[in-house]
């Protein structure tokens, strides 16, 4: 009988938690959360339903679509042995909200181009996805640039094709990389994600770190 107790406390107490949780998220944002099983399905419906215009995200082809994905990687996991004292130790407030709110994103139809366009063999008139050749010189400690090699990502030095992100590769060129434009897709450019941010980031100060709705804040950004 003590057991059947415990267990009915359980789920008397998960039931309200989860129905607590559906009340703030459907006073805030009009959702229901029983649509999404995990908080990145929510917190990406959240973000479609109040904050993102329909012409954010353009619809392209799979051959669009494979080259460009062909452009996200894992980052990076590098080790280096160093050793340091007396150091300041740092931490950053919302590292990835934070760079969401601050950056531009492709946005729109995308402009298609190849290397008989003179115009995008500049860099620094693309903003998109780029099919490069990279020349990354031999003697750099710490390249930074991705590419696969078989079933493992690497950051080599030397040459080798791939596709990236325009904004990397600007990166890259003031480390010392030089890069031939092969062809591309160029976007117009948005900060899509500036309300969504603010308004999250806002509703979390509001509240003490031991309030329930700083939490659901947190999770969504």
């Amino acid at each position: 009988s003590e057991l059947l107790e415990y267990n009915l406390q359980d789920c008397v107490t998960l039931y309200e938690v989860l129905r607590g949780f559906n009340i703030q998220i459907y006073n805030l944002f009009y959702l229901n959360i029983t649509k999404y099983p995990t908080i990145s399905a929510l917190s990406f419906d959240t973000f479609r339903s109040s904050y993102m215009s329909k012409s954010n995200i353009p619809i392209t082809t799979m051959k669009h679509y494979n080259e460009i994905a062909q452009s996200y990687r894992g980052g990076h996991v590098d080790m280096y042995q160093a050793y340091a004292e007396n150091v300041y130790v740092y931490d950053v407030n919302s590292l990835y909200p934070a760079e969401m709110n601050s950056n531009y994103f492709p946005v729109g139809s995308p402009v298609l181009f190849n290397d008989l366009d003179p115009f995008y063999q500049d860099l620094n008139n693309i903003f998109g996805f780029v099919y490069v050749t990279v020349d990354c010189p031999v003697d750099m400690k710490i390249p930074i640039l991705l590419t696969k090699v078989g079933d493992k990502t690497v950051a080599p030095v030397g040459k080798w094709t791939g596709w990236y992100f325009s904004e990397e590769l600007k990166y890259a060129a003031t480390l010392g990389y030089k890069f031939s434009i092969h062809e591309g897709y160029h976007f117009e450019k948005d900060k899509i994600f500036n309300k969504y941010v603010s308004d999250l980031y806002n509703l979390r100060t509001q509240y003490e770190k031991s309030d329930v709705r700083n939490y659901i804040a947190k999770l969504l950004l």
